[in-house]
């Protein structure tokens, strides 16, 4: 039974011809009906915060698995396009490249370590070569780049 606003403001209550007052048994009833439509609207509320939190979560785990889904396709993408340049045989001769191929959200969490470590190691030996570049010994010409130089691994042998 449905109790609208509109039905408590306009309930009337008769008077007792013995005393005068309202009609216990009649107030009695119309409270009966109050608490019924109170209690109901209270569970229906709790029901439907309780769905709506329910909702929330799930929306939450997708977004989850959409995130982790993005970046596996991000990886796929950057591997198909390593794998279409055309690879220069000298520079992986001296160079291995080494390819892991991601297969969940744990292995993408840990190829995002890699990746940092393998960035911070790249800027590691960057900022180690310039500091080696910016020596200058007495005597000694620049060539750096000069692969016959009596200095270098080659004209040791």
């Amino acid at each position: 039974m449905d109790l609208s606003a509109n039905d408590v403001r306009e309930v009337r209550f008769g008077t007792t011809r013995i005393r005068a007052g309202y009609d216990i048994s009649e107030v009695d009833e119309f409270l009966d009906r109050v608490e019924k439509s109170i209690a109901e609207y209270t569970d229906n509320y709790r029901r439907v915060q309780d769905e709506a939190e329910a909702l929330r979560s799930q929306v939450q785990q997708i977004q989850g698995r959409l995130e982790a889904i993005q970046a596996e396709q991000a990886e796929r993408d950057e591997l198909e396009e390593a794998r279409s340049q055309p690879m220069d045989p000298d520079s992986t001769a001296e160079n291995p490249v080494v390819v892991l191929a991601p297969t969940g959200a744990e292995s993408t969490e840990a190829l995002d370590g890699l990746r940092r470590i393998r960035d911070d190691v790249r800027h590691m030996l960057q900022r180690q070569l310039e500091l080696v570049d910016s020596v200058q010994v007495p005597g000694v010409p620049d060539a750096p780049d000069a692969p016959d130089s009596p200095d270098s691994p080659d004209s040791m042998r």
